[in-house]
């Protein structure tokens, strides 16, 4: 009996360890996992192909995800040739992941997270974003 209800306990821990990190968890992330999220959307945003994407809500069995945006487990996602969406569950605990170019002197892309009622801006760079769409 003990055994089966030590098996269960392990079972709902494994089980809980899979999936997507909470909004809290994902903020909390250091500088090179927003990078790697940021490269992993860039990527994305420029292999691709207009037809298939620019804009329209994709799901993501639809196309090929890059690791770092896998890791996240997005309900759907949009692709666009200035910004990449990725929506983060649903329902209460949901959360979206958006890398978009801002108006600078230099081309800049920026990393942010909106869930919670807030929108908080987690990476800016200027390193990458800025390859031309295929």
């Amino acid at each position: 009996m003990k055994l089966k209800l030590l098996a269960c306990l392990v079972a709902v821990a494994l089980v809980g360890c899979v999936g997507p990190p909470s909004y809290l968890g994902f903020i909390r992330k250091d500088q090179p996992y927003f990078a790697s999220i940021g490269k992993a959307c860039d990527e994305l945003r420029t292999h691709v192909s207009r037809n298939v994407a620019d804009g329209r809500i994709l799901l993501p069995n639809e196309i090929s995800l890059p690791p770092a945006v896998q890791s996240l487990y997005p309900a759907y996602l949009s692709v666009r040739t200035n910004r990449v969406f990725v929506m983060v569950g649903v329902g209460p605990g949901a959360y979206s992941v958006t890398w978009r170019t801002v108006e600078s002197k230099w081309p800049t892309w920026q990393l942010s997270v909106s869930g919670q009622d807030t929108e908080k801006l987690v990476f800016t760079t200027t390193s990458f974003g800025n390859q031309a769409r295929q």
